[in-house]
């Protein structure tokens, strides 16, 4: 029992020691990502209490400190992306605005269409959009009858007797 007391105590210096470098590592994160706060580790008697504390705390900061680097990780190619894509577009802008008609961007700005002409002319696009769903849909209804009605046996023979009529 001595030798298993012994190695809990050990364990539990090692556990410590680790969430001490890593509530070092981490202090400066703290005002911002909360979760990362550290608890007070309440003194106990009985080792392997202690032993299975240290490791589950120490378990539970190793996996905030992987989920906090990958995150890093994330956003720091995210930023890359975007600081590659700005570039892209501010150099695709410069190069429109040169080859245009509009001598800097202060001329393109006052030669856009004012608020409310736009908000019209958008206004009016979607009311185009939905009479020409209800065309697209009529027609097809439309359509489909015919169908129907060229199927029905009335008008296949009116259909020959208009072509014999016409024939004579």
């Amino acid at each position: 029992m001595t030798q298993q007391s012994e190695r809990a105590r050990q364990a539990l210096e090692t556990a410590s020691a680790e969430a001490e470098k890593w509530a070092t590592r981490w202090a400066a994160y703290e005002a911002d990502f909360v979760g990362l706060q550290t608890e007070a580790i309440a003194a106990t008697d009985d080792p392997d209490a202690a032993l299975l504390s240290a490791m589950q705390r120490y378990e539970t900061a190793r996996d905030k400190a992987n989920a906090l680097e990958g995150t890093e990780r994330t956003l720091t190619m995210r930023l890359g992306e975007d600081t590659e894509r700005g570039e892209k577009t501010s150099s695709v802008w410069t190069s429109a605005l040169s080859k245009s008609l509009f001598a800097d961007e202060q001329a393109f700005s006052e030669a856009l269409l004012p608020n409310e002409e736009r908000e019209r002319l958008q206004r009016l696009k979607r009311e185009l959009d939905e009479l020409s769903t209800t065309v697209r849909t009529l027609r097809t209804n439309a359509e489909n009858h015919r169908a129907d009605l060229l199927k029905d046996p009335k008008t296949i023979k009116m259909q020959s007797y208009c072509r014999a009529r016409l024939t004579e």
